[in-house]
């Protein structure tokens, strides 16, 4: 806080000696200007001001003077005889307006009760009495320092506690205004604004405006701690810029914290060093649109994580959906205020009832309420947050709230694609049970299905609730069914003994869509007996997808063992699936797949045991992806004559690491001259590729360099290339990697020789060196083989930020090694919004586990 400091002499007419004495103002944030109580008070306009400390010089050479407020952009000094307790610090239109109030201190009173001459002595703050003696002005009373309104000490009102709690130097006790102090450190607050407290342990927290920091207090704690902010204000991400209204969020152990002056909303997690932006911009601009704010002050959030701001400047209440910075304006006008029914004047404060009903204080000069419900959102927005909701959940707890909800719900739109899981989106490799009672299934099926079942195209159910949903309805009208989450050996008894369920995927189920739950072995291989079953028993299918949903899951498919010779000819149009080698691969291009178009591989082990050759062109596949999680040693000898067949492709796809000896590295010629020259139909060939050389017996020759590599792409066709070569000239080995841009993978592997980039799409990171690099979608992450120095600069916040990872791969030796045993700070980790650790061994989870992984 900024403190001017002005000494004078006053020449005093036909007075022969003259008085020094001190003013000393204390100035308010930017954007701020004095609503005075009494409109008489504002005694004086100055225009043509040129700072603000003339400002003040000028309020300090008159007596009268207490308060003024200065806007440096029109240089219009205000001159006020109220002091700051007698107003109002309200938002000034203008960004560059402050307030200057008289600060009053002990030392500005030492000559009470002391003599003076009434004729001739002059104190701005005493009166000269005809007793001789110093004391307060007229009106005033002295408190034992200072002198303060006498009015503030003799009543109890509503308006007199508003103005006690109004002034800075005062502290409200319940019936009178006491002197507070004010400070930054842990035992002090500046402008404390709002609270939030933990039910669970007592914790409170405050936001502690004018020192830009939220402190946490613990039960009968005197001192806090800074647990947001406290560097001072600003827009990095490590700032708070005026800290007003606060939120706890248990659930994400985080708090949401309104920048009034960054126009704002922030979550920060406990612990963590650094916010992430929840509404608003990162930078600080303010303005009218659905994605900016301008001064927010109040702030709540409702069960399912949605975020409504009071959008004080910009006079309306914004409604952001949970994970979006888009908002809606479901309260007020924009940029217009007002009294009626219609319209806000500056909201302030808002709040949440367990019925979703929703109470916002603003102000006009006095306080009043508006009341609004959940329900008074338009339609579009509740079908997105039914949207966000599990439909268990949705049935069950909305559809007696009123006429309009089971309308919505009932709606022929929401209900074409039915999810009964609890899982809507799998982040965790180990977040696979269902928590759903049976008695809230049951129930849903009894009332609720019959009346939809005609209505539903889509259907997605798991193990749990897949005994319930196929017994309760006939789906006439569904084609697309995804069974996700279930153990093997419960699906293949579904596929085999329900005959709903047989009857829906012979006679309905064109789209079909199969999940896995992950095993406690790194890969399980699902044999030939559920694949070629589900074949023979869709007779109408189109689309498959047969364990290959979702990247993390472990199983594979193996094909080897099984003939085809007996299957009838399939009507699959595109197929997406996991194998388990190459030679899986090959053995399903020889399957009865007529009509297939589509083919989308990721292939877990490359290895094969049989030569294999197969010269037959497959002309109707017009869309291949191959994705080989581990290095290819065969890339020769069974990828290249298997891309020859494809001479109709239109698009390719391939992420490789290849294994080669006594060989160059692949690049544009070769890809060009082995394949690519076949594929007279191509128009999209998408690819990363890794090649690895190994030289044997002192038999080496040398190896391209980065721009020959950049050299081969050009003039044959290809999409923007980018490489980069890691070659020892004094070593037997060299790495090559080449990659279409923009990069289309969710993998991504790299050693110390990487050069950086950016990778919106990436979601798993394979490393075993690894230098700085930013993913801001990487929600996996596998550092198990890689050296200890790398690990650490991943996971440590200082060089590297990971906004979305929720699953961590790592040695247990590893994170011992980083963490110095879990000893180092918390803080210092990328492990706030891990859901899944995994080890590879079990261990015993320290005390202080939680703050390292709070979400675990």
């Amino acid at each position: 806080m900024l403190i001017i400091t002005i000494t004078f002499l006053k020449l005093l007419i036909l007075v022969t000696h003259q008085q020094q004495y001190k003013v000393r103002f204390q100035l308010t944030p930017f954007g701020i200007e004095f609503q005075n109580d009494n409109i008489n008070d504002l005694y004086s306009n100055r225009l043509n001001v040129p700072s603000i400390t003339r400002c003040a010089m000028i309020c300090s050479t008159e007596k009268i003077c207490q308060t003024f407020d200065y806007d440096a952009s029109s240089h219009v000094c205000r001159l006020f005889s109220s002091w700051a307790d007698q107003g109002t610090f309200v938002p000034s239109t203008s960004s560059t307006s402050r307030v200057g109030y008289v600060q009053q201190t002990t030392e500005l009173y030492s000559l009470y009760q002391k003599s003076c001459n009434i004729s001739h002595d002059i104190n701005r703050y005493l009166s000269c009495t005809n007793n001789g003696l110093w004391s307060c002005q007229t009106g005033q009373v002295y408190n034992g320092t200072i002198c303060q309104e006498e009015n503030i000490y003799s009543y109890t009102t509503v308006s007199y506690e508003q103005q006690c709690r109004q002034n800075q130097t005062m502290q409200w006790n319940g019936t009178h205004c006491l002197s507070s102090v004010n400070g930054s450190s842990n035992n002090q607050l500046n402008f404390p604004f709002d609270l939030a407290r933990d039910p669970n342990s007592g914790t409170l927290y405050i936001s502690d405006s004018w020192n830009h920091r939220v402190m946490s207090y613990i039960v009968n704690a005197s001192s806090g701690t800074v647990v947001a902010g406290g560097n001072g204000p600003g827009t990095s991400n490590t700032q708070l810029n005026y800290p007003i209204g606060i939120y706890l969020d248990l659930s994400s152990n985080s708090l949401f914290i309104v920048n009034y002056n960054s126009n704002n909303v922030v979550r920060w997690v406990l612990g963590a060093s650094s916010w992430t932006i929840i509404a608003g911009s990162s930078s600080g601009i303010n303005g009218t649109s659905s994605t900016l704010l301008y001064r927010p002050i109040g702030i709540t959030v409702d069960s399912m994580g949605n975020v409504y701001v009071a959008d004080a400047y910009n006079h309306r209440i914004q409604f952001f959906l949970a994970g979006s910075l888009n908002g809606t304006t479901i309260a007020g006008v924009t940029g217009i205020f007002g009294t009626d029914s219609f319209h806000f004047n500056y909201p302030y404060a808002l709040a949440l009832d367990s019925q979703l009903n929703f109470r916002s204080e603003v102000e006009d000069g006095a306080s009043i309420s508006n009341r609004m419900n959940i329900l008074d959102l338009p339609n579009e927005i509740l079908f997105i947050i039914f949207q966000k909701l599990n439909m268990i959940d949705v049935f069950y707890s909305c559809i007696k709230v009123n006429r309009r909800f089971n309308r919505l719900v009932l709606d022929s739109f929401f209900l074409r694609d039915l999810n009964m899981t609890t899982i809507n989106d799998i982040n965790s490799l180990y977040d696979q049970t269902s928590s759903t009672d049976p008695k809230v299934l049951s129930r849903i099926c009894e009332k609720i299905l019959p009346r939809i079942y005609d209505q539903t195209y889509k259907l997605t159910v798991n193990e749990y609730s897949a005994k319930y949903m196929f017994l309760a309805s006939n789906y006439l009208k569904l084609y697309s069914l995804s069974l996700i989450n279930f153990q093997k050996e419960i699906l293949h008894q579904y596929l085999t003994d329900n005959l709903i369920l047989r009857d829906l995927l012979t006679n309905q189920i064109t789209h079909l869509n199969i999940d896995i739950k992950n095993t406690t072995e790194n890969r399980f291989k699902i044999g030939p007996e559920i694949f070629p079953k589900i074949l023979s028993l869709c007779k109408n299918l189109t689309v498959l997808n047969f364990c290959d949903m979702f990247s993390e899951r472990n199983f594979v498919v193996s094909l080897t063992d099984f003939s085809w010779n007996h299957c009838i000819p399939s009507t699959l149009i595109k197929l997406r699936i996991q194998l388990s080698t190459l030679a899986d691969c090959l053995h399903l291009l020889d399957g009865p797949f007529v009509c297939l178009s589509t083919l989308i591989i990721t292939v877990t082990f490359t290895f094969h045991t049989t030569e294999y050759k197969n010269p037959t062109k497959i002309p109707k596949l017009k869309y291949f992806s191959l994705t080989a999680l581990n290095r290819v040693e065969d890339y020769d000898d069974l990828i290249v004559p298997l891309l020859r067949r494809m001479i109709n492709l239109e698009e390719l796809k391939l992420y490789l690491s290849v294994d080669r000896s006594y060989s160059n590295y692949i690049d544009g010629i070769q890809l060009y001259d082995q394949f690519l020259i076949y594929m007279t139909q191509l128009k999209n060939f998408t690819f990363y590729i890794k090649t690895e050389i190994s030289f044997m017996d002192d038999i080496k020759f040398e190896l391209q360099s980065n721009e020959e590599i950049q050299h081969s792409f050009i003039g044959r066709g290809y999409p923007l290339v980018a490489s980069y070569v890691n070659s020892n000239p004094f070593a037997l080995d060299g790495a090559c990697y080449i990659y279409s841009l923009p990069y289309d993978f969710e993998y991504f592997k790299v050693d110390n020789s990487f050069q950086g980039g950016a990778f919106h799409k990436v979601r798993q990171f394979i490393s075993r060196q690894l230098t700085l690099i930013t993913f801001p979608h990487l929600k996996f992450l596998d550092v198990k083989y890689a050296h200890v120095n790398y690990v650490a600069r991943f996971l440590l916040k200082k060089s590297m930020h990971l906004p979305r990872l929720s699953n961590l791969s790592i040695e247990y030796e590893l994170l011992m090694l980083i963490t110095n045993n879990f000893t180092n700070d918390p803080t210092y980790f990328n492990f706030d919004k891990l859901k899944s650790l995994d080890v590879g061994q079990s261990f015993v989870r320290p005390k202080n586990f939680h703050q390292y992984f709070p979400l675990l």
